[in-house]
């Protein structure tokens, strides 16, 4: 699958998990916090907070597998996405515990969002690579402290060239 298929099908996925907050498609880039809440402010439960998730290509590889008829070479693949994920932290509402929950249902709709393609696309592993903050200078405010995390998707691909 194409890297706009595979970006889609992660996109539909995170779509399925309740109170997701907003998706982009793509890493945002984020220089300072108006730029960073623009990209991921929301409305959840009556309260306007930060909570987001963007998708990333990271990094891919092909080796032949097979020739095939002619001379088309069967190609194997794995490729990685980094989903990353941000929401407000209020310490008061435990939105710690918050976050870990979501992350974890985001996590189980991962592991399904290749299962109607090719066999060997089907088997997709998710691994919660880091689960921290980040912090941002807020005019006027001081700083503002960000949940933060990032999952890594591993999509098997093989294409014949």
């Amino acid at each position: 699958m194409s890297y706009p298929d595979v970006r889609d099908v992660i996109k539909a996925r995170l779509l399925t998990v309740s109170n997701i907050g907003v998706i982009n498609d793509y890493r945002r880039g984020a220089k300072d916090w108006t730029a960073f809440s623009t990209a991921f402010m929301t409305t959840v439960a009556l309260k306007q907070q930060i909570r987001g998730w963007d998708v990333a290509w990271e990094s891919g590889q092909y080796a032949p597998e097979a020739w095939e008829s002619g001379n088309q070479m069967l190609m194997a693949g794995e490729h990685v996405y980094v989903v990353r994920g941000y929401m407000s932290h209020r310490d008061g509402d435990a939105t710690d515990r918050e976050f870990s929950s979501l992350i974890q249902s985001v996590m189980k709709a991962l592991v399904t969002c290749m299962a109607s393609a090719t066999r060997r696309q089907s088997h997709v592993p998710v691994m919660l690579r880091s689960n921290a903050f980040l912090n941002f200078e807020v005019p006027t405010q001081g700083v503002a402290l960000i949940h933060h995390c990032e999952i890594e998707v591993r999509v098997m691909d093989e294409e014949t060239i």
